[in-house]
């Protein structure tokens, strides 16, 4: 890079790439454990990293593919700032999430999730036709039990208002 480059020279020759697909699924939420922990943390039940997942492998290889297409020098290659190299070497233990799904997730009962098709949240002390807890609703990314492989910011803000919809059919 060019020292003497402005910002608006140096973004004009960047391309940023978004790149979605459907990993493993499984993450196992939990809050922190230390002060230098952020508050929500995901591990993997099967002792792999998370950009271990095969799903990391075949973006990389997707992009390879695209780099020489889009860039100046056909031997550069995309580089990704959070799934790289040097996530080993700084013995990183975390990769950003956009949209965590599942921590909370949809099901038919609290065998299988944590709330049902309107974000009730199962009291499993409760048996019945309605085995809630009076007034508590969940309604987030983390219902839908499991990726989409596409953005769901659609999905979910359709959930929300679903779940917004039955809180009001329920007011007395």
């Amino acid at each position: 890079q060019d020292i003497f480059e402005t910002d608006d020279e140096i973004l004009a020759k960047m391309l940023c790439v978004v790149a979605q697909g459907r990993e493993a699924a499984v993450g196992q939420f939990r809050l922190r454990t230390s002060g230098r922990d952020t508050p929500l943390r995901v591990k993997r039940i099967d002792g792999k990293e998370f950009w271990q997942d095969p799903i990391y492998q075949e973006i990389d290889a997707t992009l390879a593919r695209l780099a020489p297409i889009v860039a100046v020098d056909s031997k550069q290659r995309f580089e990704n700032p959070f799934v790289n190299v040097l996530t080993g070497e700084l013995k990183a233990n975390a990769i950003p999430v956009a949209h965590p799904l599942g921590g909370c997730r949809m099901a038919k009962d609290a065998s299988e999730g944590v709330v049902d098709e309107f974000g009730r949240v199962f009291d499993s002390k409760k048996a019945g036709t309605r085995p809630f807890y009076d007034g508590l609703y969940v309604a987030d990314a983390s219902i839908i039990p499991t990726a989409l492989g596409v953005n769901p910011s659609l999905t979910i803000s359709a959930l929300c208002l679903r779940v917004a919809s039955k809180i009001i059919a329920e007011l007395p």
